[in-house]
């Protein structure tokens, strides 16, 4: 039975409390974790029960944190999930077991929780990759520490309805809306939404939509009111096809175009495009078309030192 009898933490009640090695209170917890392995701990207490909170510290792990059962949510407001650094094992791959939380159940949140991945560019991972519906990820914290390493957050087969917003990202190589998990054809994704992030220093894009060669589509969503600050290598938001929605973001400092709208892979639907009110400055190019698309209606927007 859970110690912390009647707890709520944003206005849910929690059914299981995780203690870090260092946190305090470690001995009302349902759950405390000795610093190594800790995602076994944080496991265990998602299966037990939906609601987890993981207490103030630092949780080490050596694998991913995974969700266990629909309606899963993690909550850790100070709580920092944190890959360690020297482990050969645990690195980057193209799906979900490289990535330091994966979401498997419908109707999953994760609230506040700070993700710091500390390890070189050769020994990366992801931050949180999406396979099932209905997900939601606000207030956290995304840090990879080697630009241009892996993935800050991917919609994988099945993340239609995804909802990623009021998050900061800072140091990845990209966030992805339509990667294959584990190189086969992603479904249909759509009516997903990225708002109110920020996103700074990423080394090839911030956002890129439906970008794999094996997808399929359309990828129905929007991308607004973000801000997206320095892109090393190419541009902050590229979409390859599908109709997406581009409003009221701020883009700065890009390598390349601040938005780049193409139509990508054929034989996955419409590729249309709407494009306002949004602010683009200091890159290469402010907004750009490349190939046959369907059609795109770009409006109201601001380009300076372009």
């Amino acid at each position: 039975m859970p110690r912390f009898n009647g707890l709520t933490a944003l206005g849910r009640t929690v059914d299981v409390v995780v203690a870090a090695s260092n946190s305090s209170n470690k001995d009302s917890a349902d759950y405390v974790c000795d610093g190594t392995a800790d995602q076994t701990e944080i496991n265990t207490a998602l299966l037990a029960g939906r609601t987890v909170l993981l207490l103030p510290g630092t949780y080490s792990t050596t694998a991913r944190i995974r969700t266990q059962q629909t309606r899963n949510i993690l909550i850790g407001f100070g709580a920092t999930i944190s890959p360690v650094s020297d482990n050969a094992i645990f690195v980057y791959t193209d799906n979900a077991a490289g990535s330091a939380v994966s979401i498997e159940h419908t109707f999953c949140r994760l609230i506040g929780v700070t993700i710091a991945d500390i390890r070189p560019t050769v020994n990366t991972i992801n931050g949180v990759w999406i396979l099932a519906s209905d997900f939601s990820m606000t207030q956290c914290d995304l840090t990879a520490m080697a630009t241009g390493g892996g993935l800050g957050f991917v919609m994988s087969t099945g993340a239609s309805r995804a909802r990623i917003y009021d998050n900061y990202f800072f140091g990845w190589g990209w966030c992805d809306v339509g990667r294959p998990e584990a190189g086969n054809p992603v479904p249909n994704i759509t009516d997903w939404m990225v708002s109110n992030n920020l996103f700074r220093q990423s080394g090839f894009w911030h956002v890129i939509v439906a970008g794999a060669a094996l997808a399929t589509g359309p990828r129905r969503g929007v991308i607004a009111n973000n801000v997206m600050q320095h892109v090393e290598l190419q541009h902050a938001i590229y979409c390859q096809g599908g109709e997406i929605t581009i409003t009221g973001n701020v883009i700065d400092n890009c390598a390349q175009q601040g938005i780049r709208l193409g139509a990508g892979i054929t034989g996955i639907g419409k590729h249309n495009y709407v494009v306002s009110g949004n602010v683009v400055r200091g890159c290469q190019d402010g907004i750009a078309i490349y190939g046959d698309i369907d059609g795109a209606v770009i409006v109201g927007n601001t380009v300076k030192a372009c």
